[in-house]
């Protein structure tokens, strides 16, 4: 089939041509240490480079986009791979520290360390 617009080939050009985008929750491992809360976020095919991770009014988002081989046999006029978005939130607690969070990506899976504050102690002076 040759078509020089999108509107002589009419809906099979539309199918060929459109992203297939799945966006999905990740599985996530949390765990509580002494050094902080620990997540492992499992987003298979992901690139590091397409990794966000954001804090924004005590929730914390990790983003990440991968393109993976579709699953099913190749639909005519459907893409080869599907496009993944991956998000997953969790609400921080008072004693997170969002300021220290150091993250990792390798092998599909995104870590996380989310420290505690410090507790602060400071001296009042009392005046007579």
């Amino acid at each position: 089939m040759n078509c020089d617009t999108q509107n002589d080939c009419g809906p099979v050009a539309e199918r060929a041509t459109e992203t297939d985008t799945k966006s999905t929750t990740p599985y996530c491992d949390v765990w509580e240490a002494e050094d902080g809360v620990h997540v492992v976020a499992e987003m298979p095919g992901v690139d590091p480079g397409s990794v966000e991770i954001t804090v924004e009014r005590d929730v914390l988002s990790i983003r990440g986009k991968a393109e993976l081989p579709r699953a099913a046999a190749r639909v005519e006029g459907r893409p080869a791979t599907v496009a993944i978005a991956y998000l997953r939130s969790f609400q921080l607690s008072d004693t997170a520290d969002s300021e220290a969070i150091q993250a990792s990506c390798k092998d599909g899976l995104v870590r996380l360390l989310v420290p505690r504050k410090q507790p602060s102690r400071r001296r009042i002076p009392v005046s007579a």
